[in-house]
């Protein structure tokens, strides 16, 4: 009896910190795993002035120059996207970029047509090749006379963000910590982002998740998404890794495998 003990203790403690040692190297490669993608997470990218789309309750800071009694600050309407600026009414901003912003306006204050200029806008935002749409506003504007049609005749127009609205978005299923989440527009929020400030994928995960995002006509979309070592993988080719709206929702289905 005692010499089958002396062989079992010394067994059941090697098992014991062996087992020790694979927790404590499955934590250590865990951490090796997330550390990277929080850095990432906290440093993205500001956006340019040609990638970020304006959206609902951004204030917009727009000057003519020479002109002061014009206002400041305006907001984007919640309701439909609009600005209502002096002279040119009211202007559909949101999902523009302040460069085409400046562009547009500065048109519609040489007396472009509003319903053509409204065109040129909905399809900007439906995807159309921006190249295009370049080429139809040279067109529009050929035939325009400012100093019969228009409010100026050359007016020098800036535009800028002057406060990010906070967009809220969800990340729902198998993360550590589900739930509701914001960021501002400055910085580019992705779907694995969005999963690193949910705490990360449990263990039971699924790899491919799913993006239900909407298009510009409020159609509901879902989108596919391997984030199975994205990590590498977006750096060759950062389309992997889609960008996230306000509202959208990150699903993480649990694996059967």
């Amino acid at each position: 009896m005692f010499w089958s003990m002396r062989r079992v203790i010394p067994f059941v403690i090697g098992a014991f910190f062996l087992s020790s040692e694979v927790l404590v190297l499955c934590h250590a490669a865990e951490k090796t795993d997330e550390e990277p993608a929080r850095a990432a997470e906290s440093s993205a990218p500001a956006l340019s002035a040609d990638e970020y789309l304006v959206s609902a309750k951004d204030k917009l800071a727009i000057s003519i120059v020479g002109e002061k009694d014009l206002p400041p600050v305006l907001e984007v309407s919640e309701r439909d996207g609009t600005i209502k600026y002096p002279y040119i009414e009211y202007v559909r901003v949101s999902g523009l970029t302040v460069i085409w912003i400046e562009k547009l306006i500065t048109e519609l204050l040489r007396g472009a047509d509003p319903k053509e200029i409204e065109k040129l806008i909905t399809d900007l935002r439906g995807g159309a090749d921006p190249k295009q749409i370049e080429k139809r506003l040279t067109d529009l504007v050929r035939g325009v006379d400012p100093t019969k049609d228009g409010w100026f005749i050359d007016p020098q127009i800036n535009v800028m963000v002057h406060e990010y609205s906070q967009k809220l978005f969800y990340v729902e299923g198998q993360v550590k910590s589900p739930g509701q989440f914001t960021f501002t527009g400055q910085n580019k929020m992705t779907v694995y982002r969005a999963i690193i400030k949910a705490g990360g994928l449990t263990r039971i995960a699924k790899k491919t998740v799913i993006l239900i995002t909407t298009d510009e006509e409020r159609n509901e979309k879902r989108i596919e998404v391997d984030v199975s070592d994205i990590r590498k993988k977006i750096a060759e080719n950062p389309e992997l890794d889609p960008p996230i709206k306000a509202n959208d929702i990150v699903f993480v289905p649990e694996s059967f495998w």
